[in-house]
């Protein structure tokens, strides 16, 4: 993993700081569905997935000619799932059944980025994209289920792919890892969650 953060960063690097090449920067607005759930780190108890939503901002630099860019977004995110925690005594006993968590996150993903753009014209319709990289989020607040110590923000990353229609709107579907916990339990705190979630984003570009 830490490899693939240093590729990214310095891919970025790259892209942004060489003087011999000029890139194209454009902006954006995204809306996205995610469908999330919290992944714990012991088979504590079933988590249901819910739906969420992602709305912001995106900026994006890509080179000419290669297909290869970087993009990032600053993001209003919702996330969490619905925990069964009646099924152990120990949150029951205290009127604890299937709470639905809510944790609001400023969210900043960040992407190196691969347009395929050599198709004989055809990329002015319709072009594939993929693209990976981390995701930093802060947590902004949350539905304070006092069964759980939430986090202050998370460390993640994802991958995905799509296709940009008439080089204004792009279509993309991603998954993404939490690799640091976004909760603990408040009663057992060696039990810890992280954020998974899959996304559909719509991005549309000026």
């Amino acid at each position: 993993m830490k490899k693939l953060l240093l590729i990214i960063v310095a891919a970025c690097s790259a892209l942004l700081f060489s003087g011999k090449i000029s890139a194209e920067t454009r902006w954006g607005v995204t809306a996205a569905t995610n469908i999330s759930t919290m992944k714990f780190n012991q088979d504590l108890t079933p988590t249901d997935k819910v739906a969420n939503f992602s709305i912001g901002v995106t900026g994006e630099l890509m080179i000419p000619g290669i297909g290869f860019g970087i993009d990032g977004s600053l993001l209003y995110t919702q996330l969490g799932g619905k925990v069964h925690l009646e099924n152990y005594p120990v949150w029951n006993s205290d009127g604890f059944t299937t709470p639905r968590t809510y944790q609001h996150y400023l969210e900043i993903p960040l992407n190196l980025k691969f347009k395929y753009t050599n198709l004989n014209g055809i990329e002015n319709y319709v072009a594939p994209i993929a693209f990976a990289g981390p995701t930093f989020t802060i947590l902004i607040g949350h539905s304070d289920v006092e069964a759980f110590k939430y986090a202050g923000g998370e460390f993640s990353v994802h991958t995905g792919f799509g296709f940009e229609i008439m080089r204004k709107v792009q279509i993309t579907g991603s998954y993404n890892w939490g690799l640091t916990y976004a909760l603990k339990t408040a009663k057992l705190d060696q039990y810890s969650a992280k954020n998974r979630y899959w996304r559909i984003a719509v991005s549309y570009m000026f």
